[in-house]
């Protein structure tokens, strides 16, 4: 995924990597999750579905292998991903 991400003040260009995308379902929804990875290894999004973001719930962890590791992969919306980086 080729991607610029926009910001007031600078815009950035970079290259992640599509990992897996899927629909869930909890006791708040369903949700369209992407998880990325940051060739770099560094540098995480930090908004709903983020590594430690208040959305995860036990189940959605588990079922997603969902952990806080500093590693580059994260999660977000599906709909966050388009915002970002459309």
């Amino acid at each position: 995924l080729a991607a610029c991400l926009r910001s007031d003040r600078a815009r950035w260009r970079f290259a992640d990597s599509i990992l897996r995308v899927v629909e869930e379902s909890d006791g708040n929804g369903t949700h369209r999750l992407v998880q990325l990875r940051n060739p770099h290894g560094r540098g995480e999004w930090l908004g709903p579905w983020s590594d430690d973001s208040e959305e995860w719930t036990s189940r959605m962890k588990r079922r997603l292998n969902q952990t806080s590791a500093v590693d580059g992969c994260f999660w977000m919306a599906v709909e966050d991903l388009i915002r970002q980086f459309a």
